[in-house]
């Protein structure tokens, strides 16, 4: 990653994980056992799977750019610091950003306090009732009416927004905008004047809602930048529903044609207030569905990459030390059975894939190992001790520069499908 990063000069965060692939210092230190979190497509997982803490994560990444040969912009991404409801979720997120205020880049994922059903009311008069519901002060809403209500145009195209859509848009994401005012103010008194990046990510849905069901309309972007600038939140960047879905590339109904139209628009809108979108899951998303962003946004985006990271590593380990390999790949497999059995869609189809497949070959390229590796190297004993993770601290010469390689290949090639100068 710093290779790359030194050799394009291009910036990323390269300091980064989420709530679900992180721990928190003193639960480790404590022994508690980890936290379980929803992932989209997916199903339950423990959190701080990677066997690091966000403090930790922060320190070994500083301490290796300290060290590399050549000065480069990095930053640090606390990512989907997730947001539940009630006073016990704020305070749970007020907990992880404390946990990572060294951190540059903070992402708000506030799935949880998101009403999905407000957006899809058919009545006109209950979905301007939500107006008056959730903004009692006549004054605030009137202002507030008369703010989102203004025609906008942007890219040849004009928008209009009418009182009922606006209730539907207040329904979803009133409380959750609230939440979010409190959490950047908090954010801002940690940081103690330093600058960060702030990001709203409403991507994930929970699992009652289908992916294809919530993405992210025209509107929805126009609303929320002008309500982000109305609040003066120090929001920078913004994640809606592309439609990405964790395992798979994208396969909504309107195609990448789509999809490119519709990122293109969303990216006029949020460029008029100064706001960077970031796309998520983009691991699971092929050179075309990338290209396709790639025009839409001229470069112009935050692209967030995690699990092939693991991936690739494993690739190179299985050639260089396949007895260590052997071990991790049984371990994904039982877990996908479990997983499998509990009902999880994802793990029956790798499972399937890989009975089908000549031998069922232990490979990092097999698709169960792809989606059900990742426990492997945080896990923990009942003790709450690390058991797996010392295995890769004795990695040989030749596997780093391989690896070092294999990182700079596969980064260039996601920044040229984008389209990053």
């Amino acid at each position: 990653m710093f290779d790359y990063l030194a050799n394009r000069g291009h910036a990323a965060n390269a300091i980064q994980n989420s709530v679900r692939e992180l721990n928190l210092l003193d639960d480790v230190l404590e022994g508690r056992p980890p936290e379980t979190n929803y992932a989209t497509n997916f199903g339950m997982i423990e959190a701080g799977f990677t066997g690091s803490t966000f403090e930790g994560l922060w320190v070994a990444g500083v301490l290796a750019a300290l060290k590399y040969e050549r000065p480069f912009r990095y930053g640090a991404d606390a990512d989907h610091l997730q947001v539940k409801r009630g006073p016990a979720g704020v305070e749970h997120a007020k907990r992880l950003i404390r946990a990572s205020r060294y951190y540059s880049f903070f992402t708000l994922d506030v799935a949880d306090v998101l009403n999905y059903a407000a957006l899809n009311e058919p009545s006109k008069a209950a979905a301007e009732s939500f107006l008056t519901k959730d903004i009692p002060d006549a004054t605030e809403r009137s202002g507030v009416i008369e703010h989102h209500t203004r025609p906008f145009s942007v890219g040849g195209r004009a928008y209009r927004i009418d009182q009922a859509e606006l209730g539907r848009f207040v329904g979803k994401y009133w409380k959750a905008l609230d939440t979010v005012g409190d959490l950047a103010k908090y954010i801002v008194s940690l940081k103690n004047g330093v600058p960060f990046d702030l990001e709203l990510t409403v991507d994930e849905h929970p699992p009652e809602v289908a992916a294809f069901d919530c993405l992210t309309t025209d509107t929805e972007v126009l609303f929320l930048a002008r309500e982000i600038r109305r609040r003066g939140l120090p929001i920078t960047h913004l994640a809606p529903n592309f439609g990405q879905e964790k395992g798979y590339d994208y396969r909504c109904p309107d195609g990448l044609a789509g999809l490119e139209s519709r990122t293109r628009a969303q990216f006029q809108i949020a460029s008029e207030f100064e706001l960077t979108l970031d796309v998520h899951s983009g691991d699971d998303l092929q050179k075309a569905t990338r290209q396709a962003f790639g025009r839409a946004t001229g470069g112009k985006v935050h692209f967030k990459v995690s699990p092939m990271l693991p991936i690739i590593f494993a690739e190179l380990l299985q050639d260089y030390h396949p007895e260590l390999f052997k071990r991790w790949w049984s371990d994904a497999v039982a877990y996908a059975r479990r997983e499998a059995t509990a009902g999880s869609d994802l793990a029956r189809t790798c499972l399937a894939e890989l009975d089908s497949s000549p031998g069922g070959r232990p490979s990092a390229k097999q698709k169960v190992f792809h989606y059900f590796s990742f426990p492997y190297v945080g896990r923990r004993n009942a003790a709450g001790q690390f058991v797996c993770r010392a295995d890769f601290y004795k990695l040989s010469p030749q596997f780093e520069a391989a690896h070092r390689d294999r990182m700079r290949t596969w980064l260039g090639e996601i920044a040229d499908d984008l389209q990053l100068k």
